[in-house]
């Protein structure tokens, strides 16, 4: 039997990136992110959550951003996890074990242009604006 899965659609939103420390005292990359896949048949698209580790994590960070074209491929893994009130619950997702990039290099950074100006609309700025002009009330401004 063979578990191998192969997604292929958008990046749907900010990648989640952090460094655990393993029980060893390791230290590892871990990144979750969601792909958003077109079965050709519904207008409405499946989100597939996924998590890549270490090289396969950083190379998904540095190359991708949100709105991203890949193909992910890897294995479809479920985990067990108690929840506040002590019942099991279940979450699938993809455990990545490679990256196509489907997009060039400048379209990438352009989308990451976007999205950093969508995040701060006034960072590319050095005029003042009204969010940086003070309020004293007290004031006769």
């Amino acid at each position: 039997m063979l578990n191998m899965c192969i997604m292929t659609g958008h990046l749907t939103k900010d990648l989640e990136k952090r460094n655990i420390v393993t029980k060893k005292g390791n230290n590892k990359s871990v990144l979750n992110g969601t792909i958003a896949v077109n079965d050709g048949k519904s207008q409405y698209p499946d989100y597939i959550n996924f998590t890549a580790w270490e090289s396969t994590a950083e190379a998904i960070d540095e190359y991708t951003t949100k709105g991203s074209l890949v193909t992910l491929t890897g294995k479809w893994k479920r985990n067990k996890a108690i929840d506040k009130n002590g019942n099991n619950t279940y979450y699938d997702f993809l455990l990545v074990e490679s990256l196509d990039l489907l997009e060039d290099k400048n379209k990438t950074e352009e989308r990451k242009s976007k999205n950093d100006m969508v995040e701060n609309p006034f960072g590319n700025s050095d005029k003042e604006s009204v969010y940086d002009m003070s309020f004293d009330p007290t004031k006769d401004n």
